[in-house]
C-alpha cells in the first residue's frame, strides 16, 4: 500500500469520526451508538428527526463544501505555480461577499439571489484581476500580487456596506461570510452539491494541462499547452466552486 492510500484511509477514517460525534453534539446529546442508529432511521423518533433533518445536513455540506474549497484553492495554487493562489487570497471569495451583500440588500437576501450575486461577484473580480494582470504581461506572480490588492479594496468596501446595511442585512451577511451551516438543509444542499459535482468534473480535463504548466510557461507552450488559457479554465472553475 502506498503512502497516498494510507494517509487517505487514515483521513477518512478521522472524517467519519468527526461526522459521528458531531452528529451526536448538541442541546440533545447522544451516543455515539445512538447516533449511528438514528442516522440509519433507527432509535427513537425524536433522535431520529434531530439527526437525519438537522444535523446531517449540515455534517455533509461541510464535507461538501469544504471539498470543493480544498479543489478551488488546489486548482489555483497550481494554475499560478505558487502556495498563495488560493480563491481567498487573490480576492475572489472576496468578491462573492461583494456580489452576496449587494444581492441581499437590492434584492432582499433570497436565497437564489444571494447564490447568483456571490457567483456573479466572484467571476467580475476575477476577471478584473485577470485584466489588470495582463495589462504588462501575464505573469502568475503578477496575477498574485493584483489579487491580495484587489483582496484587499473589496475588504474594505465589504466592512462599509455592511455598516451602512440595514442590522438585518448586516448579521445575515456576516453569518454567511463566516460560513454558518445553521441554515442548511437538505433542500438547500442537494442543488449545491450537483452544482459543486458539475464543476468537479472538468477538473478532470485540466490535471494533465496543470501539471505541464509547473515546469513554466515556455516549456508548457513549446508542449501545445496554452498557459492562459489554462489559468482562465482553472480560475473559472475555482470560482465556482469557491
Amino acid at each position: 500500500m502506498t503512502r497516498t492510500a494510507r494517509v487517505s484511509i487514515l483521513l477518512v477514517a478521522a472524517i467519519a469520526i468527526v461526522v459521528v460525534l458531531s452528529l451526536g453534539t448538541g442541546s440533545a446529546g447522544l451516543s455515539p451508538l445512538s447516533t449511528i442508529d438514528a442516522a440509519f432511521g433507527r432509535g427513537e423518533r425524536v433522535d431520529v428527526m434531530i439527526v437525519q433533518q438537522w444535523r446531517l445536513p449540515r455534517a455533509v455540506a461541510a464535507i461538501v463544501f469544504g471539498a470543493a474549497l480544498a479543489l478551488a484553492g488546489s486548482l489555483m495554487q497550481n494554475a499560478t505555480r505558487n502556495p498563495l493562489g488560493s480563491p481567498d487570497v487573490i480576492g475572489f471569495d472576496t468578491g462573492a461577499f461583494t456580489g452576496a451583500l449587494v444581492a441581499g440588500i437590492v434584492l432582499g437576501g433570497a436565497f437564489a439571489s444571494v447564490t447568483v450575486g456571490a457567483l456573479l461577484g466572484g467571476l467580475l473580480a476575477a476577471f478584473i484581476v485577470f485584466v489588470i494582470a495582463r495589462l504588462r504581461g501575464s505573469g502568475a506572480f503578477r496575477l498574485i500580487i493584483v489579487g491580495i490588492a484587489m483582496s484587499a479594496f473589496l475588504a474594505s468596501l465589504n466592512t462599509w456596506i455592511i455598516l451602512a446595511a440595514d442590522v438585518k442585512v448586516a448579521m445575515s451577511a456576516s453569518s454567511w461570510a463566516l460560513g454558518s451551516l445553521n441554515d442548511v438543509s437538505w433542500t438547500r444542499l442537494v442543488p449545491a452539491a450537483v452544482v459543486i459535482a458539475c464543476c468537479a468534473l472538468p477538473v478532470v480535463v485540466l490535471i494533465r494541462p496543470l501539471q505541464v504548466l509547473a515546469l513554466g510557461d515556455p516549456l508548457a507552450r513549446g508542449l501545445g499547452v496554452n498557459p492562459g488559457v489554462v489559468r482562465v479554465l482553472a480560475t473559472v472553475l475555482a470560482v465556482l466552486l469557491s
